[in-house]
């Protein structure tokens, strides 16, 4: 049989050692996430939008959806992407087109891929006459937004 057993004089090194490696364990991994969060803050606040203005612009747009009637849910899924597409020029995301404005903010910011859809609808709604928007596809769209516009911290 081996004897896996530490020698007695040798016990306190290796102790120390195993608490040396756990500590740097640990430092690793908040130092990982604390470097996340610097990098997500400094993301977030790379853009130097009016917050009332937005707020304001914001509110009109809730106000359209709330409203019964079609057209109104149309006008507030156009908007939204609109005011979407103003933050992220304001922050500078590169691209000829809102598409491709998106597609390079979804790499550092990975949730607005839940977007993409609502900005596919918004191009069904202004380029195909005969698309019917339904309300409850128009209040999904419009909270995809308002989640991405406070992911962003425009509103």
């Amino acid at each position: 049989m081996i004897d896996f057993s530490i020698p007695t004089d040798l016990q306190p090194i290796v102790i120390m050692l195993g608490g040396v490696v756990l500590v740097m364990i640990i430092t690793a991994i908040i130092g990982r996430i604390l470097v996340r969060a610097m990098h997500r803050l400094m993301a977030k606040r790379s853009h130097e939008l009016d917050q009332a203005l937005m707020r304001a612009r914001w509110k009109r747009i809730k106000t359209m959806i709330d409203r019964p009637d079609a057209e109104s849910d149309r006008l507030a899924v156009i908007e939204a992407d609109n005011l979407l597409d103003f933050v992220l020029k304001a922050m500078h995301m590169p691209g000829e087109t809102m598409a491709f404005r998106l597609k390079f903010a979804e790499r550092k910011f990975y949730e607005l891929k839940r977007v993409r859809w609502c900005h596919s609808m918004r191009n069904k709604v202004v380029h195909e006459p005969d698309f019917r928007l339904a309300h409850r596809q128009a209040a999904a769209a419009v909270k995809e937004y308002e989640r991405a516009l406070r992911l962003l911290a425009a509103i």
